[in-house]
């Protein structure tokens, strides 16, 4: 099941309390799932416990467009900008 098809008018997702079997489960998202998501405000905020899910258990997916990446200096934020105005804020 594709499980950001399932929310829908979301700004924030909080994953802190969750847990995933690193290196085998992931959460996959993508400019075209965060429009979605998001009901066209195109910003999503996702944290997540990195004791718990790793910043590389949110797999990112480029849905169309081009994606560029930075990362803050403490590498706890994440965020990814696509050239259609989609912005993704990961936060650990």
């Amino acid at each position: 099941m594709d499980l950001a098809s399932i929310f829908t008018n979301v700004e924030t997702i909080d994953f802190s309390k969750t847990e995933v079997t690193t290196g085998i489960d992931t959460f996959d998202i993508g400019n075209s799932d965060i429009t979605s998501i998001t009901g066209g405000s195109n910003v999503l905020s996702i944290s997540v416990d990195q004791t718990k899910i790793a910043l590389s258990d949110v797999s990112i997916l480029i849905q169309g467009g081009a994606l560029s990446y930075t990362e803050t200096a403490t590498a706890d934020t994440r965020t990814f900008d696509w050239d259609n105005g989609v912005q993704l804020i990961l936060n650990g």
